[in-house]
């Protein structure tokens, strides 16, 4: 595989000279200052608000009308406009996040990449076929100031210890004027959805309510011919949630104080998983058991993808989430100032799965929604920020972090489906992380400054599982009286930042920076695991990133773009593995500690603005390289990530005249490279390279009216792909894939009133 030798390392700084060709040495012109202050996009990556331009991280930026644009409504779709994002994992409408090869499927641990809304991690769930650390995400984006997603180890600042990287969704806060929306949205496939959203100032100055609600309803693009209760058929992929979300803003004096609730309900037919391929050895547990599933290949293949053979399992899915989140800050002084963030939340969690994909009921591995998992939540952080200590030269921050996940009382009661046997399957889980925190930039000159980080982090996690055959047998034959295999573990790490930052002009930033982040280790308890198997410890990762960030005016065009080449040394991956049972036929997946690799990876992103129109572009190159593994491991395990992905987009903004609104249109092509969907030898877990194509349109004050008009459509080529599935025919015998939607259309009435009626909104996507 291709490598970054060290003589490609050390040229980054030269490389970002030439991308941005006499920006690293030249003062910018009055009219680029003027248009980076115009389209400045204020982030909180590092836990304090700054310019994007301005911090030594990768951050890609997405706000709320790029979000429109684009249509983006779940964090599948930011993938699109991420470089270094990935989405994968067994079912679309929870998917596995992985940000620079960081990233997967770890039942019985947590996720490598962390969401936070307003501040507050998700809570994370360790089970198959759950959301892992985007508990509830898809219903979340409206409304919003913007979703930031950084790249890399973020071990000091944030809350929980990732490798991968950090989600950022930030809801947009009250204000002290009148203002609000109203969006009606429809589409195929019977889209409807509204938006609304009321600002109310109550006392001036001082208390202000922000009430914010979204809610759509689409029917689903494939069709199960049958289900046990629904013998006509059932549309699967639909999508039914509705959100609310309640923000009061206090200021009284030096103290600020933000209080936000909110509710979340999603309730779906189930997802597909098309049949592709049955395992041809006649020995394997599929052919003895089951020996017309193979034939069924040949009917699936006829009636194509986006319709699906008859069930033997109901599909659907529920969740439930509401959380309440505290935030309090006061000025001590003109430079001090102490935060606190307190949250708590609730999720209740559900879906039924068939992994075959047909009548047989061979592996249905979640039948029953009668107990379904529940995730309570405790998080406590304390923050003390400082400004312009020491003569102004230092920006610091220092902290304490505390989340605690109680174990429910009850287990989960799910009948699970493996090679034709049923079970009662049940689950507990519980977690608590401690740490403290601080980090601090210190500036040398106006152009030079140090960043340095350290944090220290407790966590301990608990997991038990109880699994009975229907006859009340234990299915393990390691199993205590009861059934219950129970195992508790404390994984404790430092992790650390250290950068240099240079900027040698205001318009231009250089850094280096190196990072290490931890993700915790967890316990295998499938029922039949070995007892040797039932452990893995944490994962250490560690990176060098080399970055610049620019912007320059090319005589009233302005270009702006940000660069990040990296390296990244991955011990002790927690990799899964198929191995066969000791108890019976069937085949385990199990995660061990078992491996190394480097990963090396550049990441662009860039705009141009010239007049009426706005070009955006970003690329990503990564390279994952296995470079070690345990002498146990069953060999091959394959990189799932595309080696190379792009996206190129434009928008241009019609010239009519001023009274007559504004009208924009806008396309945007994003494209990736052949993959796999599992790290496994499959047949089917191949995906060829593909490209999707949005477009849409936008008239703000439609002929001088109130109203706003849109026009969206994504996938607009029809793009045939496989989003993720069930390959596993080697292991347990069949292959099953899940599509991405096909073409989807609609269009968008609004009403804006108040303040949000003259507000100023800049299409178009870019950073």
């Amino acid at each position: 595989m291709t490598r970054f030798s060290k003589t490609r390392l050390s040229a980054i700084p030269l490389g970002a000279m030439l991308l941005f060709p006499g920006v690293a040495f030249a003062q910018p012109s009055s009219s680029a200052a003027e248009a980076r202050s115009n389209d400045d996009i204020i982030v909180t990556a590092r836990r304090r608000e700054e310019s994007l331009q301005d911090v030594p991280i990768a951050i890609t930026v997405a706000t709320q009308e790029q979000i429109t644009e684009r249509n983006i409504q779940s964090i599948n779709d930011l993938q699109a406009i991420t470089p270094g994002l990935v989405l994968s994992g067994p079912y679309s409408n929870t998917p596995l996040v992985s940000i620079r090869g960081q990233g997967g499927y770890t039942p019985g641990g947590i996720p490598s990449v962390i969401l936070y809304m307003n501040e507050v991690p998700f809570a994370t769930s360790a089970q198959a076929g759950s959301p892992g650390g985007a508990l509830g995400a898809n219903g979340l984006f409206y409304d919003l100031e913007n979703v930031q997603v950084a790249k890399g180890p973020q071990g000091t600042l944030f809350g929980r210890n990732t490798t991968g990287g950090a989600i950022l969704v930030q809801s947009r806060r009250p204000d002290h004027d009148f203002g609000g929306h109203v969006t009606l949205t429809a589409g195929n496939y019977d889209d409807q959805e509204f938006d609304i959203a009321l600002n109310a100032p109550l006392v001036a100055d001082s208390l202000a309510l922000r009430v914010a609600s979204h809610y759509q309803k689409r029917d689903g693009f494939t069709k199960a011919l049958s289900t046990p209760n629904h013998p006509d058929g059932i549309d699967l992929d639909d999508t039914r949630n509705f959100s609310v979300r309640g923000s009061l803003l206090a200021n009284f004096g030096n103290v600020e104080n933000l209080l936000i609730a909110d509710y979340l309900k999603v309730k779906h037919n189930g997802v597909s998983n098309i049949l592709k391929g049955v395992n041809s050895n006649p020995l394997h547990p599929v052919n003895r058991f089951f020996p017309g599933l193979a034939g069924l290949v040949a009917q699936q293949d006829a009636l194509g993808i986006r319709k699906q053979l008859p069930l033997s399992a109901d599909m659907g899915g529920f969740l439930k989430r509401w959380s309440i989140t505290n935030t309090t800050s006061v000025d001590l002084n003109d430079t001090i100032t102490l935060k606190n963030i307190i949250a708590f939340s609730k999720s209740r969690y559900a879906q039924t799965i068939d992994g075959d994909g047909s009548i047989f009921p061979f592996f249905d591995p979640i039948q029953s929604q009668d107990v379904p998992y529940v995730t309570r939540q405790f998080t406590e952080e304390l923050q003390l920020q400082g400004t312009d200590s020491l003569d102004g030269r230092l920006n610091w921050v220092v902290g304490f972090f505390y989340l605690k996940q109680p174990e429910e009382d009850n287990f989960t009661d799910h009948i699970n489906v493996t090679f034709g046997n049923p079970k009662r399957v049940g689950f507990k889980q519980s977690e608590s992380s401690k740490a403290i925190f601080a980090q601090g930039d210190f500036s040398f000159t106006e152009k030079l400054s140090l960043t340095l980080g350290l944090r220290y982090t407790w966590d301990t996690i608990s997991r038990a599982s109880r699994e009975v055959r229907l006859t009340g047998v234990c299915v393990s034959a390691f199993a205590p009286a009861g059934c219950i295999l129970a195992e508790k573990g404390k994984f404790k790490a430092p992790t650390w930042t250290i950068g240099l930052n240079y900027k040698p002009s205001p318009d231009t930033l250089l850094y280096v920076a190196s990072r290490r982040g931890f993700r915790s280790g967890g316990f295998n308890l499938d029922a039949q695991a070995p007892v040797e198997d039932r452990f893995f410890d944490k994962e250490i990762v560690t990176d060098l990133e080399l970055g610049a960030k620019a912007s320059v005016d090319l005589g009233g065009a302005v270009l702006s773009g940000n660069l990040a080449i990296y390296r990244q040394w991955y011990d002790d991956i927690q990799l899964q593995q198929t191995i066969p049972s000791p108890v019976s036929n069937d085949s385990l997946t199990i995660n061990k500690n078992a491996g190394k690799a480097e990963i090396d990876g550049i990441e662009f992103e860039g705009s141009l603005r010239a007049g009426n129109l706005t070009v955006r572009a970003h690329l990503n190159y990564i390279d994952f390289d296995y470079t070690q593994f345990d002498p146990a491991v069953v060999l091959p395990i394959i990189p799932t990530l595309p080696k190379v992905s792009y996206g190129i987009g434009a928008n241009y903004i019609l010239p009519l005249p001023e009274s007559m609104g504004e009208l924009s249109i806008s396309a945007n092509y994003d494209w990736q490279d052949k993959s796999r969907i599992t790290s496994y030898e499959d047949p089917f877990t191949r995906r060829r390279s593909y490209g999707l194509l949005t477009l849409g349109a936008n008239w703000q004050n439609a002929g001088g009216s109130p109203f706003d008009l849109g026009f969206f459509m994504t996938n607009a080529t029809n793009e045939i792909y496989p989003r993720g599935g069930l390959p596993i025919l080697n292991a347990l015998g069949t292959s099953g894939l899940t599509y991405g939607p096909p073409r989807m259309y609609g269009v968008r009435v609004g009403f804006r009133f108040g303040a949000d009626a003259v507000m100023a909104v800049v299409p178009g996507v870019g950073s």
